[in-house]
């Protein structure tokens, strides 16, 4: 997958962007992404007042499509959901991403991927 994103951005500003899917080297069926916002921001702290990126919807060819978003937790290095199931491994806190961000899953509009088939924005 390819992201398309702005160079830049004000705090409060939308932003729009487009995620790539790409063919990969074997067909896959009930395909989805998992995106990880750091809506902390900079600082990686938790407020009412957050000024990193926060998820508001996803579309494809016109429609809105079925998203899921957890908010995270940091627990003993591992990122896991409200409830304090495992959802990703150590290397997102190491990589900075801080209890407060988000994991969005989002379900692709269509039943399988096969390589070949071209990119699907």
């Amino acid at each position: 997958m390819t992201l398309d994103l702005p160079s830049e951005a004000l705090i409060g500003d939308t932003i729009t962007f487009t995620v790539n899917v790409d063919p990969a080297t074997t067909t896959g069926f009930g395909p989805y992404l998992d995106l990880l916002f750091d809506s902390t921001g900079i600082d990686g702290v938790s407020t009412a007042n957050n000024d990193g990126i926060s998820f508001v919807s996803a579309t494809a060819f016109g429609i809105s499509l079925n998203t899921f978003t957890t908010t995270q937790t940091l627990t003993g290095g591992s990122v896991t959901d409200a409830n304090g199931v495992l959802i990703a491994p150590t290397i997102i806190s190491s990589n900075g991403y801080a209890a407060g961000d988000q994991l969005v899953t989002i379900d692709l509009p269509f039943g399988s991927f096969v390589p070949g088939q071209p990119s699907i924005p």
